[in-house]
């Protein structure tokens, strides 16, 4: 504190260029706070970074295995469903599937430029969209070396191009996927890929709903039964409120500095400042500090942008956090102007 500026009549800019300056000082306790506000924000987006990360790649290991790939077909071994195309085709347009639509083993055969005795699957185009372009899709096993762009299939030349790695429920990568015919109205399974982050338990029950069966009941299969549902875990993980508890520890520390500063106070108030003016320079400095919590929050996240889920939910939590660092603190800003002075100048 500067004690030659200390004024009994204070404007805004007064009071805020006193704040600024108290944090600024050469006090040690100002500089461990304003140093856990630095590394607070750095820490909070570092282990949130650590955590999204590992939750995309789970995600991707998963879906991999099949997680978000559900197969309806009849409940019943004795007896095949009959699914209609058109509503298993229109669940694609979904805003939760990624694709859908029906998969069926056709024959097989020996394809020219390919392996001998290539199983040949026909798909809807809804399922494959690469099949809009090209007719025919090489499994990504057989495509693994550079294969030609024309295939020889069924006695004529086909434009090709090879798949990326199918997740289990579509295995199709040792085989070669040609369009349905569009004569074929119906289906025994028709298969959705969900999207990435979906609730696969309820939106397979909304999925069921949307499609028109007959001769069985319908049931659904998926590649891969989950121990746990990754999702609801991230969603629900505790370490999310990590951010505002960092911000309500910054309070607390901030209550400590302010005890340690009582002889200080008492110099302003028997200098004739007011307890609003007090409060309004203890406050400044609060926000200051959370600001600067905020800040390096915020330019941590802006490193790291591309490692997080949502970044805006990201800095949304950032302004909670800075928000809470403020609000926890007003009550220890209260309490050291509601002393009385003389009190407060013998603990020196």
């Amino acid at each position: 504190m500067r004690l030659n500026i200390v004024k009994r009549s204070w404007n805004k800019r007064d009071i805020l260029t006193e704040a600024r300056r108290n944090l600024f000082s050469d006090d040690r306790r100002m500089g461990l706070l304003l140093a856990y506000a630095v590394l607070a924000g750095v820490f909070v987006s570092s282990f949130s970074s650590y955590r999204d990360q590992s939750f995309t790649q789970e995600m991707l290991r998963q879906n991999q295995l099949g997680r978000n790939v559900v197969t309806f077909l009849s409940s019943s071994p004795d007896a095949a469903a009959k699914i209609d195309r058109t509503s298993c085709e229109a669940l694609s347009v979904r805003p939760d599937v990624q694709r859908s639509g029906l998969l069926q083993p056709d024959r097989i055969e020996n394809v020219s430029g390919i392996d001998p005795r290539v199983h040949i699957y026909r798909a809807s185009v809804t399922l494959f969209p690469g099949l809009e372009r090209y007719d025919a899709l090489i499994g990504s096993v057989l495509g693994a070396d550079n294969r030609p762009a024309l295939i020889g299939i069924a006695g004529g030349a086909r434009s090709a191009a090879v798949l990326p790695k199918q997740p289990r429920g579509l295995d199709v990568n040792t085989g070669i996927v040609l369009p349905l015919s569009p004569n074929v109205r119906e289906g025994e399974a028709c298969i959705v890929q969900f999207s990435e982050n979906a609730d696969i338990t309820g939106q397979t029950k909304d999925a069921a709903l949307s499609l028109s069966v007959s001769e069985s009941s319908l049931g659904a299969n998926t590649s891969l039964e989950a121990v746990t549902n990754p999702v609801m875990d991230y969603l629900t993980r505790t370490e999310r409120f990590l951010p505002v508890a960092l911000g309500t520890i910054g309070a607390l520390l901030s209550g400590v500095v302010l005890r340690a500063r009582t002889s200080e106070f008492s110099t302003y108030r028997l200098s004739g400042t007011s307890r609003a003016v007090l409060f309004s320079i203890i406050s400044c400095e609060q926000l200051i500090v959370s600001g600067i919590f905020f800040m390096s929050t915020a330019l941590s996240l802006s490193v790291l942008y591309s490692t997080f889920v949502s970044p805006v939910a990201m800095l949304l939590t950032a302004v909670a956090a800075s928000a809470a660092w403020c609000v926890a603190g007003a009550p220890f800003a209260l309490g050291q102007i509601a002393r009385d002075p003389i009190t407060q100048a013998k603990e020196r």
